[in-house]
């Protein structure tokens, strides 16, 4: 029943790697599509010229109402001595260039068969509406960031395709449209290894960041050529889930990051990952250790393979400090100078900017509804009883007092605390245990659920962004859902499912319509995604049509709440588990 480090559980839970389905014609959204201003008349393959770049040539989704360009370099391979380095433009490539295929995926700790990959991975894509290429449309951006726990994910996985089209089937016509950005960044200890040995290897010290540099240069990227594609360069909205959402939060507070982006949301990435140097140099010292290296100048030598295999080893061993599951942005003092909702809380972060934020309502089953050949030893049986349930909570919250431990336990109870009608094959002190550490843990810090969205939204909120919005999706998929991070089937989804695990809301985000089940489903993800690309046009979620979505306030805690109609709709909710919340308040430690 061990639960912890569950951040490398998101990655370890479902590790087999199955090919995305080509997408499939969407269907209804379509219908709208026929209209002339947006009919391609193109049958060519989709060309692009960008200015001091190059000429490349991509491919059109099944309407031919997107164009999509995949695989582009954004910077040079970070192999030899650029491994450990800040990303280094790639320049202009030989043309004409394909980007028909991606890119080389960054290595993973959890092997993908079908996933190319290699260090050589620093590639991005973009989708555009076909009519916008080579054209002065000036159209916003969405760049989404991959999630996988720092460790795992690729954009080969994402539906970049499938959201544009969402915006071209607006009644608002071109005014509605955008283009979408994704992009591959360095993981695990190619991404994040920090010590004091690799200072001097940067111009300003900065070590541990080395993934979040790579998104940084990916939107520096897009900011100035983007427009060869239809889009607007200083029109940039960022948004991610899990360590994507977490990389938005870092983008906040990280000062080399302003300016570079106008909008951000942050989907289930509010948890704390981000080790200090100390925790940094026992991973640095264990990777030493299994690499037979004894300085950094052996490390940087040591092949791709051999370094992802000691790599591994380091993300178990390292369970024992602040860093769950091995690897995140590391708090150097100088690209990342503390924990990003303490930087919120001391009002250095970037305020210029409006954000939307949330959660799913069952973050954690994607662990715990998990089968034993998927995480072994992390399973927890359906049937849980209360006593299995008890134990567990004594050896994860062992410094609780018996009397916290019986607040706790009143604040879960049935009748106390919402749970679901429908509690499937799940027990209800399965339920019960999910629950509590969806909305805390020890420490709270770590979790991905509702409470810390309330408490982040409130730091926002009160250190003056220009508007906070946040959400809580609480609609059990009931189709064939992918994870879109990385590729594989999602725990907790498909027919007669309760639950609401993390990564469940994508599907709906970028309305890939294949993988939901029923128009009830089809509607909701044309909902959600407006909201998303309202946000993208204006800062502000709220459209004509629509429920409107009132700024979050902390006198009542207002979130937007996504369910299929027979579940509630889509409305409002104040309050959102506070007796729940108010109780891990005190250990937040904000």
């Amino acid at each position: 029943f061990w639960l912890k480090p569950f951040w490398l559980l998101l990655a370890v839970g479902n590790s087999n790697a199955l090919a995305m389905r080509t997408l499939a014609d969407a269907g209804r959204d379509r219908c709208i599509l026929t209209m002339f201003f947006f009919a391609s008349v193109a049958i060519a393959s989709p060309t692009v010229r960008v200015h001091s770049m190059g000429t490349l040539v991509g491919s059109y989704d099944t309407s031919e109402t997107v164009a999509i360009f995949r695989g582009i370099p954004y910077a040079k391979a970070p192999t030899g001595d650029l491994r450990w380095r800040a990303p280094v433009p790639y320049g202009p490539w030989d043309s004409p260039r394909d980007a028909t295929r991606y890119g080389n995926a960054c290595p993973q700790l959890i092997h993908k068969p079908d996933l190319p990959t290699s260090e050589n991975c620093l590639f991005l894509n973009v989708a555009a509406p076909t009519s916008a290429v080579n054209q002065e449309w000036e159209l916003p951006v969405m760049i989404y960031i991959h999630g996988g726990s720092y460790i795992n994910g690729a954009s080969n996985f994402n539906k970049p395709e499938s959201l544009v089209l969402r915006s071209l089937s607006s009644q608002h016509g071109r005014d509605a449209a955008v283009l979408v950005v994704t992009l591959n960044y360095r993981l695990g200890s190619f991404g994040f290894l920090a010590s004091a040995q690799m200072r001097s290897r940067s111009r300003d010290g900065s070590v541990g960041n080395f993934g979040i540099q790579d998104q940084r240069r990916a939107f520096e990227w897009t900011a100035h050529h983007i427009h060869s594609f239809g889009g607007r360069g200083h029109d940039l909205t960022i948004f991610g889930e899990s360590a994507g959402g977490n990389s938005v939060l870092n983008h906040l507070v990280q000062q080399a990051s302003r300016g570079l982006y106008g909008r951000a949301i942050i989907e289930s990435g509010v948890y704390e990952g981000t080790p200090s140097m100390a925790d940094a140099d026992i991973c640095f010292n264990q990777l030493l250790a299994g690499t037979q290296c004894d300085n950094l100048e052996c490390l940087m030598h040591v092949e791709t393979e051999d370094l992802l295999a000691a790599t591994r080893l380091v993300c178990n061993a390292a369970a024992n400090v602040s860093r769950p599951g091995g690897w995140g942005p590391t708090i150097d003092g100088s690209t990342l100078a503390g924990v990003p909702q303490d930087l919120i809380a001391a009002g250095r972060y970037n305020r210029h900017v409006p954000v939307m934020l949330g959660s799913n309502r069952d973050e954690l089953s994607i662990v715990t509804a998990a089968e034993p050949e998927d995480v072994a030893q992390f399973h927890w049986p359906h049937n849980l009883t209360e006593a299995q349930l008890q134990g567990i909570l004594q050896e994860q919250l062992d410094t609780f007092s018996s009397v916290r431990m019986e607040a706790l336990n009143r604040v879960y109870a049935p009748g106390t605390y919402e749970y679901p009608a429908n509690l499937g094959e799940y027990s209800p002190s399965w339920w019960k245990g999910t629950r509590i550490f969806t909305d805390g843990g020890a420490p709270a810090r770590l979790a991905l659920g509702a409470c810390n969205v309330r408490n982040t939204a409130r730091l926002l909120a009160r250190g003056g962004s220009p508007g906070v919005y946040a959400y809580l999706f609480a609609s059990p998929d009931q189709g064939d859902v992918h994870d879109l991070n990385c590729g594989n089937k999602l725990t907790g989804t498909g027919p007669g499912n309760p639950l609401v695990p993390h990564a469940s809301e994508l599907p709906l985000v970028f309305a890939v319509n294949e993988m939901l089940s029923d128009e009830a489903e089809v509607n909701l993800a044309r909902n959600m995604s407006g909201y998303w690309l309202q946000f993208a046009h204006k800062g502000t979620p709220s459209r004509q049509g629509l429920p409107d979505w009132p700024r979050f306030r902390a006198n009542d805690d207002n979130v937007m709440r996504f369910e299929v109609p027979s579940q509630g709709g889509v409305r409002v909710q104040r309050g959102l588990r506070k007796a729940a919340c108010d109780f891990w308040d005190t250990e937040f430690v904000m």
